[in-house]
């Protein structure tokens, strides 16, 4: 519970980082999140944890905010999983950038092979 609590400051305080007009809906939605949320398996804590991380980034990049400003929360929210989940997207990123680089290769050698003249040789 612990936890929760000091998940929930920190979301609020993030809360105060958008524009004004903003702010009272993502209070209060935070704040019906929490309520929600008050008798949920302890095996579900992860998930929840991970998924108030990642929609307070989403609410940042919404607003234009440096998700820097969620640092705290993402050390109360996602010791592990977060961890994992950014060696996955950065391996996936490499794949991509190995995958775009092979194909570059292919394509040069594909006009290369194309580009070279032809040459016929008569035996006589």
């Amino acid at each position: 519970m612990e936890k929760a609590l000091r998940a929930y400051a920190e979301v609020l305080r993030l809360v105060r980082l958008l524009p004004k007009d903003t702010r009272a809906y993502y209070a209060k939605y935070a704040r019906e999140n929490f309520v929600n949320y008050r008798e949920v398996d302890p095996s579900d804590f992860d998930d929840l944890f991970r998924r108030t991380y990642n929609h307070s980034i989403w609410v940042l990049h919404k607003y234009s905010i440096d998700e820097s400003a969620a640092d705290k929360l993402k050390g109360i929210c996602c010791q592990y999983v977060c961890v994992v989940m950014t060696m996955v997207v950065v391996t996936t990123m490499m794949v991509a950038a190995v995958v775009m680089l092979i194909v570059t290769v292919v394509a040069v050698l594909t006009v290369t092979v194309m580009v070279v003249p032809t040459v016929t040789v008569v035996v006589v």
